[in-house]
């Protein structure tokens, strides 16, 4: 962003975070803004639940043998 910085022909990559072909203040405030935001929490792809499933089915068995 900060190379981009004055730029009026710019795209995202060069820091137009919103799109009006210019990087400017406006910009530097939406980047602002969304600094320090978290990411949304990722959900486990079903396969990644079904190993763990297996996994703990797997566990609860040892214990009952022992």
């Amino acid at each position: 962003m900060e190379a981009g910085f004055g730029s009026d022909e710019a795209d995202w990559f060069d820091g137009d975070l919103n799109f009006d072909g210019e990087v400017d203040y406006l910009d530097f405030l939406t980047w602002k803004d969304a600094a320090g935001t978290a990411l949304p929490p990722t959900v486990p792809e079903p396969a990644t639940l079904a190993l763990l499933a297996i996994g703990g089915l797997g566990l609860l068995r040892l214990k009952k043998r022992a």
